[in-house]
Order: structure tokens, then sequence, then C-alpha cells
């Protein structure tokens, strides 16, 4: 565990030998996914271990989950896994509510909850490409269901190492080994923009991939998008379908993992950080030493992006 404004290390704790995969921080605890499915919660203010568990498959991707059927807010955790496989936690008691094999989608790389909230949907990024899927509740059993959609999906058979829903019903999808990402309409079934990373054909293609919005982010007055591939991090415009390098970041792996997260800085709109992986140099692959770095998006920056949007609009 890192202390956010340093970097340095306030405190290491173990994971029984158990390789890491995924982490997600929910109310005050680091919920941890390991390669060969084991699951540790530790308390991020006293690093006391909490729980562990064994789940089905690797883990991924986890996800906060909000529901209110039962006239409450009540919040889960949900796990993605490979080769399908999906748990379900509550996030409260810690008690799993559901355990199944998702026979759609293969490896879950990237999942998260749609725009259509009423649906309770999902939508899951994986080794074969984009399906949907909704949580189904059954009040009076007290039991979850996942329902997979049959006829909606998008870019079957490739590998879907991320995907981000920017607006309803629009997505952003990045593909490994493809030169280019894309845009989809969920609505009209259809790509609508494909935006390439590099400018020059002969440039290597990239596995790992990160989809975020920049804070304060509106596909009219404010549209971009903080994004990532194996070797720069970029500045995306919705609007304009225009790619802007602001660092060069290498980093050497072909899992599909996570290399980049922000950190806002509270009572501060107007600026904010985000904090990245980078492995070796682009031109020593070899190279496996991973450091964890930062930049920071200043008021001056943010103040360029206001402009770069106002001319286009």
């Amino acid at each position: 565990m890192l202390n956010s404004e340093t970097l340095q290390t306030e405190i290491v704790r173990e994971t029984s030998g158990h390789g890491l995969f995924s982490c997600r921080v929910h109310n005050d605890l680091a919920w941890i996914g390991c390669y060969d499915g084991h699951l540790f919660v530790f308390d991020i203010n006293t690093f006391e271990k909490k729980d562990q568990k064994k789940l089905q498959q690797g883990i991924y991707d986890i996800m906060v989950f909000e529901d209110n059927r039962a006239g409450i807010k009540e919040e889960f955790l949900i796990f993605g896994q490979h080769f399908g496989h999906v748990d379900m936690i509550e996030a409260k008691t810690m008690k799993r509510v559901l355990q199944t094999k998702n026979l759609k989608v293969n490896t879950i790389f990237n999942l998260f909850r749609t725009s259509r909230l009423k649906d309770y949907e999902l939508c899951f990024c994986g080794y074969n490409g984009i399906y949907f899927a909704k949580i189904n509740r059954n009040l009076a059993k007290e039991t979850f269901e996942l329902v997979v959609s049959t006829t909606e999906s998008f870019f079957v058979d490739r590998y879907v190492s991320r995907g981000m829903e920017y607006t309803a019903d629009k997505f952003v999808v990045c593909i490994d080994q493809d030169e280019q990402f894309y845009l989809v309409d969920r609505v009209k079934k259809q790509s609508i923009a494909k935006v390439r990373w590099s400018s020059s054909p002969s440039s290597p293609c990239s596995s790992n991939f990160e989809i975020i919005k920049v804070p304060g982010f509106n596909t009219q007055k404010f549209p971009f998008l903080l994004m990532r591939d194996d070797f720069n991090i970029y500045i995306f415009n919705i609007s304009t379908k225009r790619l802007y390098i602001i660092k060069s970041a290498y980093y050497g792996s072909a899992n599909g993992y996570r290399t980049m997260d922000l950190i806002n800085q509270p009572g501060n709109p107007t600026e904010f950080e985000a904090v990245y992986l980078e492995t070796g140099e682009a031109d020593a692959p070899t190279n496996a030493t991973t450091t964890i770095n930062r930049i920071s998006f200043t008021q001056i920056f943010m103040n360029t992006l206001k402009q770069i949007a106002n001319a286009s609009q």
C-alpha cells in the first residue's frame, strides 16, 4: 500500500504467494483479486486482513454494484474471472450471493454497469468480444441470476481488453493487437468511428489499455477522455475524434493488465493526477523493471482543454 502523495510504500501485506491481478477499494476495504481465484480483503486504515476467500478462477476485474430492489440501497462486489466465471459478494456481510459461469464470454478482462440502470445490466469485455447481461433478483428466494443476452454482442471472437460507456449507449472499445480503437453506437448496432493509435502504419500494436473520463467530462462542453496503450498516455476528444499524445510511457506486457488510475484532489476540481505503471524502455523490451509514476494535470492544462473544446463547438 502506497502513500498517494509521495508514492512511497506505507506497508506490505502478503497474499500467501498468490500473484495479484486486480484491486478495488470500497468502504475503506481493499479487495485484492489474485490469478488463481484467491481473494483477500484488507482494511486500508489498520492494514488488518479482514477476509480471505477462494473464488473460481483468476480475478481480472472487480466492480461495485448497487441494488435497491429490496427497498434499500445494498452494495455488492462483482468479480470477473478467467474463462467467464463470475462471483458476486455482498459488501457489508462479505457473503457470496452468486457464483456462476458466463457461457457466452470467455475470460473477462473488464466489466462495468451500463447506463440502462433499471435493467441492472452489466457489460463484459472479454477474450472473445463484448457481451451484455442482466442481474435478475428473486426477493422471495433471496437469490440472484446472471442472464446473458443471446441477441446482442460486438467484436465477436476478438480479444477486447478494455471498454467504457462514455455516454448512454455509446462506447469506446480497445482491442488487443489492433492498430486502432473503436467508437460503438449500441442503438445503431455498429461501430461509428475508428481512431488510429499511431500515425505510422508500421508502429507496433498494444495489449494493455485504459479509458478514463477526465474530471468534468461532458460530451458537449468538455468531451475529453484520458487514454493509454502500451506506449503513450493520450487525451482523446470525443467530439473531433482527435487523439493527443501527452506523455510517452512504455509498458511491456501482453496480458491486458490495468496500468493507470486517477487521483482526484478533494476540494480542487480544476486539477487532478494520474498514476501509471511504466516498464523499462520502449527500446529495451527485456527490461522487466516496473515503476509507479505520476503525472499532474494542472489548472493551466485543464484551461487549455476548455479552450480546445470551445474552439470545436
